[in-house]
């Protein structure tokens, strides 16, 4: 069965991330009280960024199972009561560009050309924070030559 996931916004489909789920998977149930959403500073976006470090890469990952590099990125902005889209490209495309000088902590910053394959999030003081590959776990570095663009969404 195609599905699409609203809180997940995507130029792929306008309803929200598409995908595939068997029908057997499906439950009839009533919605809850919602996510308790944490405040929408820069510090608490990177402080919640930072309880994820050393988890692992896991391909399209949204869960403490690992996180993929815009799954990190959206999960965080997500618990903050932000909604970006899922995927690098599109969070790309969305956010308001801003120049590596005037970047602050929270921003996001794409790499492996245009349209992005990779988003890391701005730390401070000239580093980052990624779950860049299958060899890397969820880690902070310097912020790398070679960014295609730096994105803000507070």
């Amino acid at each position: 069965m195609k599905i699409a996931i609203p809180d997940q916004p995507s130029p792929l489909d306008r309803r929200g991330y598409p995908g595939w789920l068997l029908a057997s998977q499906l439950r009839a149930s009533s919605p809850g009280p919602g996510p308790r959403l944490l405040p929408a500073t820069r510090a608490g976006i990177v402080s919640w960024a930072k309880r994820f470090l050393g988890l692992r890469y896991l391909w399209g990952g949204l869960s403490r199972w690992g996180y993929d590099c815009s799954g990190l990125t959206w999960a965080d902005y997500r618990a903050h009561g932000i909604t970006i889209p899922r995927d690098s490209e599109a969070q790309f495309g969305a956010g308001r560009p801003v120049t590596l000088a005037r970047a602050k902590p929270g921003d996001l910053i794409f790499y492996e050309g245009v349209p992005p394959g990779h988003v890391a999030m701005i730390v401070g003081r000239g580093l980052m924070i990624e779950s860049p590959n299958s060899a890397n776990a969820v880690r902070i570095v310097p912020i790398r030559a070679g960014y295609v663009g730096v994105r803000r969404f507070l």
